[in-house]
Protein backbone atom coordinates (compact mmCIF):
# COMPACT_ATOMS: atom_id res chain seq x y z
CA UNK A 1 0.00 0.00 0.00
CA UNK A 2 1.32 3.35 -1.10
CA UNK A 3 0.75 6.35 2.14
CA UNK A 4 2.55 9.76 2.13
CA UNK A 5 3.21 11.06 5.64
CA UNK A 6 5.68 14.06 6.94
CA UNK A 7 9.14 13.42 8.62
CA UNK A 8 12.23 14.40 10.32
CA UNK A 9 15.47 13.32 9.33
CA UNK A 10 17.67 11.57 12.37
CA UNK A 11 19.98 9.34 10.67
CA UNK A 12 21.20 7.98 7.54
CA UNK A 13 24.11 5.08 6.92
CA UNK A 14 24.93 4.22 3.67
CA UNK A 15 23.48 0.78 2.62
CA UNK A 16 24.70 0.39 -1.06
CA UNK A 17 26.73 2.53 -3.63
CA UNK A 18 22.99 3.37 -4.91
CA UNK A 19 20.88 3.00 -1.45
CA UNK A 20 20.99 4.61 1.79
CA UNK A 21 18.73 3.65 4.93
CA UNK A 22 17.30 6.77 6.64
CA UNK A 23 15.54 6.97 9.88
CA UNK A 24 12.69 9.41 10.21
CA UNK A 25 10.60 10.39 13.13
CA UNK A 26 7.57 10.18 11.31
CA UNK A 27 4.31 12.03 12.07
CA UNK A 28 1.54 9.17 11.49
CA UNK A 29 4.05 6.35 12.06
CA UNK A 30 6.74 7.21 14.36
CA UNK A 31 10.50 6.50 14.41
CA UNK A 32 10.70 4.11 11.42
CA UNK A 33 13.21 2.98 9.23
CA UNK A 34 13.46 3.77 5.38
CA UNK A 35 15.52 2.37 1.98
CA UNK A 36 15.99 4.91 -0.33
CA UNK A 37 17.14 4.56 -3.62
CA UNK A 38 19.32 6.59 -5.87
CA UNK A 39 18.02 6.84 -9.80
CA UNK A 40 20.82 6.15 -12.78
CA UNK A 41 19.65 9.78 -13.78
CA UNK A 42 20.97 12.88 -13.74
CA UNK A 43 18.68 14.08 -11.27
CA UNK A 44 19.01 11.02 -9.24
CA UNK A 45 22.52 12.16 -8.49
CA UNK A 46 21.19 14.68 -6.43
CA UNK A 47 18.20 12.64 -4.39
CA UNK A 48 20.60 12.33 -1.36
CA UNK A 49 21.47 16.13 -0.61
CA UNK A 50 17.94 16.64 0.59
CA UNK A 51 17.96 13.82 3.54
CA UNK A 52 20.61 15.64 6.21
CA UNK A 53 19.86 16.11 9.63
CA UNK A 54 16.86 17.50 10.57
CA UNK A 55 15.44 17.91 7.04
CA UNK A 56 11.79 18.11 7.14
CA UNK A 57 10.65 16.06 4.03
CA UNK A 58 7.22 14.63 2.60
CA UNK A 59 7.62 10.64 2.08
CA UNK A 60 5.73 8.84 0.20
CA UNK A 61 6.79 4.75 0.55
CA UNK A 62 5.39 1.21 0.35
CA UNK A 63 3.91 0.48 3.60
CA UNK A 64 3.38 -2.79 5.07
CA UNK A 65 2.42 -3.29 8.74
CA UNK A 66 5.04 -4.54 11.00
CA UNK A 67 7.65 -4.47 8.38
CA UNK A 68 10.92 -3.45 9.92
CA UNK A 69 12.13 -1.20 6.89
CA UNK A 70 10.05 0.41 4.09
CA UNK A 71 11.19 1.54 0.72
CA UNK A 72 10.57 5.12 -0.09
CA UNK A 73 8.97 6.02 -3.53
CA UNK A 74 9.70 9.41 -3.38
CA UNK A 75 10.77 12.44 -1.07
CA UNK A 76 10.67 15.81 -1.41
CA UNK A 77 11.07 19.02 0.54
CA UNK A 78 7.93 20.06 3.37
CA UNK A 79 9.57 22.94 4.73
CA UNK A 80 12.71 24.16 2.52
CA UNK A 81 15.58 25.03 5.51
CA UNK A 82 17.46 27.66 4.39
CA UNK A 83 20.02 28.51 6.73
CA UNK A 84 20.72 25.19 8.67
CA UNK A 85 22.82 23.51 5.84
CA UNK A 86 25.10 26.42 5.53
CA UNK A 87 25.27 27.41 8.90
CA UNK A 88 27.91 25.39 10.97
CA UNK A 89 27.08 26.52 14.02
CA UNK A 90 23.05 25.36 13.42
CA UNK A 91 24.17 22.32 11.38
CA UNK A 92 26.49 21.33 14.53
CA UNK A 93 23.08 21.98 16.76
CA UNK A 94 21.07 20.09 13.98
CA UNK A 95 23.71 17.10 13.95
CA UNK A 96 23.68 16.83 18.14
CA UNK A 97 19.84 16.86 18.11
CA UNK A 98 19.26 14.38 15.41
CA UNK A 99 21.57 12.07 17.19
CA UNK A 100 20.12 12.41 20.76
CA UNK A 101 16.28 12.52 19.12
CA UNK A 102 17.23 9.16 17.54
CA UNK A 103 18.57 7.66 21.06
CA UNK A 104 15.48 8.77 22.76
CA UNK A 105 12.76 8.23 20.34
CA UNK A 106 10.86 5.05 20.53
CA UNK A 107 10.55 2.98 17.28
CA UNK A 108 7.16 2.72 15.79
CA UNK A 109 5.51 5.56 18.54
CA UNK A 110 3.24 8.33 16.78
CA UNK A 111 2.99 11.56 18.88
CA UNK A 112 1.25 14.56 17.38
CA UNK A 113 2.16 16.91 19.69
CA UNK A 114 6.20 15.69 20.07
CA UNK A 115 6.05 15.98 16.31
CA UNK A 116 4.42 19.64 16.00
CA UNK A 117 6.94 20.71 18.69
CA UNK A 118 9.80 19.37 17.09
CA UNK A 119 8.65 20.41 13.38
CA UNK A 120 8.54 24.44 14.87
CA UNK A 121 11.80 24.12 17.04
CA UNK A 122 13.34 22.98 13.89
CA UNK A 123 12.22 25.92 11.69
CA UNK A 124 12.66 28.33 14.91
CA UNK A 125 15.93 27.21 14.58
CA UNK A 126 16.72 27.80 10.96
CA UNK A 127 15.16 31.18 11.00
CA UNK A 128 16.61 32.47 14.06
CA UNK A 129 18.89 35.57 13.25
CA UNK A 130 20.03 36.10 16.48
CA UNK A 131 22.51 34.08 19.07
CA UNK A 132 22.01 30.38 18.87
CA UNK A 133 24.42 29.29 21.61
CA UNK A 134 21.80 27.92 24.19
CA UNK A 135 18.99 27.11 21.75
CA UNK A 136 19.94 23.01 22.35
CA UNK A 137 20.13 24.03 26.59
CA UNK A 138 16.33 25.33 26.37
CA UNK A 139 15.00 22.64 23.97
CA UNK A 140 16.26 19.82 25.90
CA UNK A 141 14.82 21.07 28.77
CA UNK A 142 11.33 21.56 27.09
CA UNK A 143 11.36 18.45 25.45
CA UNK A 144 12.09 16.44 28.33
CA UNK A 145 8.05 17.18 29.20
CA UNK A 146 7.32 15.09 25.84
CA UNK A 147 9.57 12.41 27.54
CA UNK A 148 7.60 12.36 30.65
CA UNK A 149 10.98 13.35 32.74
CA UNK A 150 10.05 17.26 32.96
CA UNK A 151 12.20 18.47 36.22
CA UNK A 152 9.63 19.77 39.19
CA UNK A 153 10.65 23.41 39.17
CA UNK A 154 10.24 23.73 42.96
CA UNK A 155 13.10 26.20 43.05
CA UNK A 156 13.34 28.92 45.71
CA UNK A 157 15.53 30.69 48.58
CA UNK A 158 16.08 27.37 50.35
CA UNK A 159 16.13 25.09 47.56
CA UNK A 160 19.09 25.51 45.23
CA UNK A 161 20.69 22.65 44.97
CA UNK A 162 19.07 20.32 42.08
CA UNK A 163 19.16 16.49 42.75
CA UNK A 164 19.50 15.02 39.21
CA UNK A 165 18.23 11.45 40.54
CA UNK A 166 14.90 13.00 42.05
CA UNK A 167 14.71 15.41 39.49
CA UNK A 168 13.98 18.40 41.67
CA UNK A 169 15.40 20.99 43.57
CA UNK A 170 16.57 20.51 47.58
CA UNK A 171 17.56 22.44 50.84
CA UNK A 172 20.74 20.30 51.09
CA UNK A 173 23.16 19.15 49.30
CA UNK A 174 22.16 15.40 48.22
CA UNK A 175 24.41 12.21 49.63
CA UNK A 176 25.50 11.38 46.46
CA UNK A 177 27.35 12.98 43.10
CA UNK A 178 24.69 13.34 41.12
CA UNK A 179 23.42 16.95 41.87
CA UNK A 180 24.47 20.66 40.35
CA UNK A 181 25.55 22.96 42.46
CA UNK A 182 24.30 26.84 43.67
CA UNK A 183 25.15 28.44 40.44
CA UNK A 184 24.27 25.14 38.02
CA UNK A 185 20.89 25.08 39.73
CA UNK A 186 20.04 28.33 39.40
CA UNK A 187 20.73 28.74 35.82
CA UNK A 188 18.87 25.38 35.64
CA UNK A 189 15.90 27.19 37.28
CA UNK A 190 16.36 29.75 34.54
CA UNK A 191 16.30 27.18 31.73
CA UNK A 192 13.32 25.49 33.23
CA UNK A 193 11.08 29.08 32.95
CA UNK A 194 12.26 29.96 29.14
CA UNK A 195 10.18 29.22 26.21
CA UNK A 196 11.78 27.86 23.36
CA UNK A 197 11.20 31.14 22.17
CA UNK A 198 13.02 33.39 24.41
CA UNK A 199 15.95 30.91 24.20
CA UNK A 200 17.99 34.05 22.96
CA UNK A 201 17.60 36.10 26.16
CA UNK A 202 19.93 33.57 28.60
CA UNK A 203 23.12 35.04 29.04
CA UNK A 204 25.30 32.55 29.68
CA UNK A 205 29.13 32.00 29.59
CA UNK A 206 30.74 29.36 27.22
CA UNK A 207 32.31 27.05 30.14
CA UNK A 208 28.75 27.24 32.18
CA UNK A 209 27.08 26.06 29.30
CA UNK A 210 29.32 23.16 28.54
CA UNK A 211 28.83 22.58 32.52
CA UNK A 212 25.01 22.93 31.94
CA UNK A 213 24.97 20.99 29.11
CA UNK A 214 26.43 17.81 30.32
CA UNK A 215 24.72 17.69 33.55
CA UNK A 216 21.02 17.63 31.67
CA UNK A 217 22.42 15.00 29.25
CA UNK A 218 23.43 13.03 32.29
CA UNK A 219 19.63 13.83 33.52
CA UNK A 220 18.50 12.16 30.56
CA UNK A 221 20.81 9.17 30.88
CA UNK A 222 19.64 8.78 34.34
CA UNK A 223 15.96 8.92 33.74
CA UNK A 224 15.93 6.97 29.69
CA UNK A 225 16.49 3.61 30.07
CA UNK A 226 19.33 2.42 27.56
CA UNK A 227 19.90 5.84 26.37
CA UNK A 228 23.57 6.11 24.68
CA UNK A 229 26.00 8.63 24.89
CA UNK A 230 25.65 11.27 22.37
CA UNK A 231 29.17 11.23 20.41
CA UNK A 232 27.73 14.56 18.37
CA UNK A 233 28.01 16.68 21.72
CA UNK A 234 31.74 17.47 21.57
CA UNK A 235 31.54 19.16 18.22
CA UNK A 236 29.38 21.71 20.25
CA UNK A 237 31.74 22.56 22.99
CA UNK A 238 34.34 23.58 20.67
CA UNK A 239 32.32 25.50 18.20
CA UNK A 240 30.43 28.42 20.55
CA UNK A 241 32.82 30.70 22.17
Amino acid sequence: MLVKTKGIVLKQTRYTDSSIIINFYTENYGKQSFIYSRTKSKKGKNRFNIVQSLFLLDIEFYYKPKADIYRIKELSQSVPLNDIPYNIKKSSIALFLSEFLYRVLYERIADSETFKYLYYSIQLLDKQNTTIANFHLVFLIQFSKYLGIFPNNNFSETNIFFDLIDAEFKSQIPNHKDFLDIYESKLLNSIINCSLNNFYKLNISKDLRNNIIDKILQFHYIHLDGMKEINSFRILKDIFE
